[in-house]
């Protein structure tokens, strides 16, 4: 076989791409440090799904993703999480959802055991200085339970951002909640993330969405 056929080695050309793919597994560190995910949530940081999944995997091995689970729905495809804080296997779920949503906004993010142990929100997010108190309502919580949910933010000054799953949903709590909470639709929320939240007054105000 003529020599050079193929072309000599790019040297320059590998280093970057290695460089790349270090960066990318150091991003996706720093996101399942503070975030249980998919690999949807992932994808972004590579080249292709491919590319994701290899990674991925070789950070499993080497412990830079502690923690992976199997997710089994009633419908469709099980699927994995992964992050670097123990979740509950009950939560898993909960706690994706919640993902797919603070992935979207600017802002520094708390989850697991390093948000407030007196209130437990699901999440902590602070924007500009001013931290906002995150909860995922599943419409699991019911009557006085979810109630005394609400009332414990009576005393706090900081806003509360309520996602929850449906219009109805939240005209219910709407009715019960204090004027620091604001209400928006999972579903709104994940399609159009500049969408409006909502408090108890008519009120509308937004969160400032993370450049893609």
């Amino acid at each position: 076989m003529a020599a050079g056929v193929f072309g000599a080695f790019d040297h320059e050309a590998h280093r970057e791409a290695v460089a790349a793919a270090r960066e990318a597994r150091e991003e996706v560190k720093a996101l399942v440090d503070v975030h249980p995910c998919r690999m949807d949530h992932l994808f972004e940081f590579f080249q292709s799904p491919a590319a994701a999944y290899k990674h991925v995997g070789r950070m499993l091995k080497s412990k830079e993703i502690k923690y992976e689970k199997l997710i089994r729905e009633k419908a469709g495809r099980p699927y994995r999480g992964f992050c670097n804080w123990q979740v509950s296997d009950d939560c898993w779920k909960h706690e994706l959802r919640l993902t797919d949503v603070l992935v979207l906004y600017e802002g520094c993010c708390q989850r697991g055991h390093k948000v407030d142990s007196q209130l437990r929100p699901d999440a902590e997010l602070t924007i500009s200085g001013q931290l906002h108190y995150i909860e995922y309502h599943s419409g699991s919580m019911r009557g006085r339970k979810i109630e005394e949910r609400l009332r414990l933010y009576d005393s706090v000054d900081n806003a509360v951002m309520w996602i929850v799953e449906t219009e109805n949903e939240r005209r219910k709590l709407l009715q019960k909640a204090n004027e620091n909470s604001w209400f928006g639709v999972y579903s709104e929320i994940v399609t159009n993330p500049s969408c409006d939240w909502l408090n108890r007054d008519g009120e509308a105000g937004n969160l400032p969405v993370r450049n893609p």
